[in-house]
């Protein structure tokens, strides 16, 4: 069984284990990222996460959620930063996308910044390379 979870606690024992076993983790992944991010700018960073059954990470996608008179309610995977691949397997990318809207997607638009393009898995998503 997945579970899909809003982790807003950036200390969460399970994080650094996590991106530590990940080839793919970068510094935007990092919680001190998104708490650097926090402090300077005073947006709100959570983790999207993905458990299995004993509760252990199987995947996460850090992003901040950005409230701006010019843009508008967001969550950003992740501002300041080119590009920030979500680290999850590709087949649930489109259960974890969705389990977002569900969350935020009626008051924030979800702005997913990736290397990789998932138009293809993500219809209902739009894809901009820039």
């Amino acid at each position: 069984m997945i579970n899909y979870s809003i982790v807003n606690d950036l200390n969460d024992e399970r994080i650094l284990p996590f991106l530590f076993s990940q080839q793919n983790a970068g510094i935007y992944h990092h919680p001190l990222w998104l708490k650097a991010i926090a402090k300077t700018f005073g947006h709100a960073p959570f983790y999207s996460v993905i458990s299995d059954k004993s509760n252990n990470i199987i995947g996460l996608i850090p992003f901040l959620k950005i409230k701006s008179i010019l843009t508008g309610k967001r969550i950003v995977c992740l501002p300041f930063s080119t590009y920030c691949d979500p680290l999850l397997p590709n087949e649930i990318i489109k259960d974890a996308m969705e389990y977002l809207i569900l969350n935020f997607g009626k008051e924030f638009k979800i702005d997913l910044r990736s290397l990789t393009d998932y138009s293809d898995t993500l219809n209902n998503f739009s894809h901009n390379s820039e």
